[in-house]
């Protein structure tokens, strides 16, 4: 099952994509081409599945999506790009559905009138733009201090062990490359069947005390 991560700063659009690294630019440029090749009734599918993630914009299943759409995954990709970015721009952004569109239609050269385009999205997600704001400030904030974990790609390989020329002895192992914030290199690890049982268990209790410390501690509008 695919994901994609974007580590996108709270900003201005403009500013938003101008800061981004050359292949993200490029990607999001992609995005815009291949949300204009959609006929009307993919692109409402996509928009309409893309609100359901909303607002958790920093890990997107494209998987899930592109079985949702009947978009290829392949294209989804740089289109989920595109609508994150213009969410959080909308976000916080100050003035009306009609002044975004206006403002991305003037200020973004996309080479297609994304504005127009991407209107019946912005409609969409109106209501939602303080909830958005609500919650990239939040995962501004747990991000703050040490490395977060953005990504962990998992599959599982079969170790064998040869006597001679026969294999007397195989076992399978998870293993789990984890990437982070920090942009560094992945880190590669292997977990045992027996461990992984206990490491999910760990996760279930540790995923509760959260919940529970939200409950507890946090004021009710950040809950």
């Amino acid at each position: 099952m695919a994901r994609v991560s974007y580590e996108i700063p709270s900003g201005e659009t403009q500013e938003l994509i101008r800061g981004m690294p050359a292949r993200a630019k490029s990607a999001f440029n992609q995005g815009v081409r291949n949300l204009s090749k959609l006929d009307e009734s993919s692109r409402r599918k996509v928009f309409e599945a893309f609100l359901t993630i909303v607002p958790d914009l920093t890990d997107i299943d494209t998987g899930d999506l592109a079985r949702k759409t009947s978009v290829d995954e392949e294209r989804l990709g740089p289109i989920v790009l595109v609508l994150a970015v213009l969410s959080l721009g909308f976000a916080g952004f100050s003035g009306s559905v009609d002044d975004f569109v206006k403002y991305i239609t003037e200020g973004l050269d996309t080479g297609v009138e994304l504005g127009q385009l991407v209107r019946p999205f912005f409609e969409g997600i109106d209501s939602r733009r303080g909830t958005i704001s609500s919650e990239m400030s939040k995962d501004e904030l747990s991000n703050a201090v040490l490395p977060t974990l953005v990504r962990a790609a998992t599959a599982v390989d079969l170790r064998v062990r040869f006597k001679g020329d026969t294999i007397d002895l195989a076992t399978p192992v998870l293993v789990v490359s984890l990437t982070t914030d920090t942009r560094g290199d992945d880190v590669v690890i292997q977990i045992p069947k027996n461990r992984l049982r206990r490491l999910v268990d760990q996760l279930r209790q540790d995923l509760d005390r959260l919940e529970r410390a939200e409950k507890q501690m946090l004021p009710p509008k950040e809950r």
